[in-house]
């Protein structure tokens, strides 16, 4: 499990990639993770622009301004970004286009 040093790196990085960037879709491969409404996640997050990427503790804040979504790395603690094709992985569970 990521502390809190390496949960702060993560953040920095996400920050610079997607800092501004528009959320196009969404797809859970395991609606369990999602704590809310499933469909008001897949229905309200796309259109979101991402406004501000923050931490409390060892989660990650992705702030859309009226609407923010919290992650926790969990275990394995990454995150990655396909420039292309998203490789088949029975570990990734959560793509946002």
């Amino acid at each position: 499990m990521p502390e809190l040093p390496e949960v702060e790196t993560v953040r920095r990085g996400l920050e610079r990639l997607v800092l501004g960037r528009t959320i196009l879709s969404v797809e859970v491969k395991v609606p369990k993770m999602v704590k809310t409404s499933y469909q008001s996640f897949l229905n309200e997050l796309p259109g979101q622009r991402i406004q501000a990427m923050r931490r409390r503790g060892k989660y990650l804040i992705f702030d859309f301004g009226q609407l923010i979504m919290i992650s926790h790395l969990r275990m394995e603690g990454k995150y990655l970004l396909f420039t292309d094709q998203v490789p088949t992985n029975k570990h990734f569970h959560l793509f946002l286009s």
